[in-house]
């Protein structure tokens, strides 16, 4: 963690292209940060030296030349040796540019030439040599400032994650919901439809109970006509029978009345069959 702060801090005060102290200083705390306990470097140097070193850095900006730097020679060509071996197997157009401004360092180490691929485990950097330099306030205090700032990216990250997980939830729950949505919109087209067939039948049923009812009138008064017209002529067939009963109705029974009556009463029951009237 300190390794990738002290990196990126190398790279920004080399951009900047100032205080070449404490860049210096930054240069020997790369050299102590970017060994493990065990004294060997540690894992993840290459992929830090390419993110937070290389892309970082800008070769067409006022970067310093190594032997303007106020580094003592073995310390200059341990951080030479380290940088080649931390990028050989980085690809970047920047590499090429950084080989050329490390061998800058020939001029302060006296006839340095192209470095091996070989770490170099043990650091000529002595306690001698860093013994009596202590990192200036500056230093510490841009260091406390990146690591503070550092720390609350790391819990912005976190709640950022945090966030996208709920986010997440929140978007498969909608998704479920608007499937559900579209689940009842379905149901809800369907007994739409039922529901207007439905209405159909209804009014079709409506219509024909309506016709139904108008006929059943219809026929009732036709009957009724019917029948009173019956009832009328029946009334008109035994006027003549009815006015001799009414006549004879007076009268001492003899045996040419009771023969008139047995005549009037098959009469009339003649004409009750006629129209219709069954006795037997």
């Amino acid at each position: 963690y300190k390794f990738r702060v002290v990196t990126h801090l190398v790279a920004l005060f080399l951009n900047d292209g100032e205080k070449s102290e404490i860049i210096s200083k930054l240069i020997e705390k790369f050299l102590k940060t970017c060994r493990n306990k065990e004294n060997k470097p540690i894992g993840t140097a290459t992929q830090t030296v390419k993110k937070y070193f290389l892309e970082e850095l800008n070769f067409d900006s006022n970067i310093p030349p190594l032997s303007k730097l106020a580094i003592n020679p073995p310390t200059l060509e341990t951080f030479a040796k380290v940088m080649t071996v931390f990028t050989s197997d980085i690809k970047s157009q920047n590499v090429s540019k950084l080989k050329a401004w490390l061998n800058d360092s020939d001029k302060a180490s006296k006839n340095f030439v192209e470095v091996s691929s070989d770490f170099v485990e043990e650091s000529p950097v002595s306690n001698s040599d860093t013994a009596n330099v202590k990192p200036s306030v500056a230093i510490s205090q841009v260091l406390k400032s990146v690591i503070e700032l550092e720390n609350q990216n790391a819990k912005y990250e976190n709640e950022k994650l945090k966030l996208q997980k709920l986010l997440a939830e929140e978007r498969a729950k909608l998704q479920d919901n608007l499937q559900k949505i579209d689940e009842l919109e379905k149901n809800l087209d369907s007994l739409k439809n039922e529901i207007s067939q439905k209405d159909e039948i209804i009014n079709r049923q409506t219509t024909e109970i309506a016709d139904l009812t108008k006929m059943e009138k219809i026929l009732r008064n036709n009957q009724n006509f019917k029948a009173d017209e019956m009832i009328q002529k029946i009334s008109s067939k035994l006027q003549v029978e009815y006015q001799d009963f009414q006549t004879a109705l007076n009268e001492p029974m003899y045996e040419d009345l009771g023969e008139n009556f047995r005549q009037q009463l098959k009469n009339i029951f003649r004409e009750l069959e006629r129209i219709g009237v069954k006795f037997s």
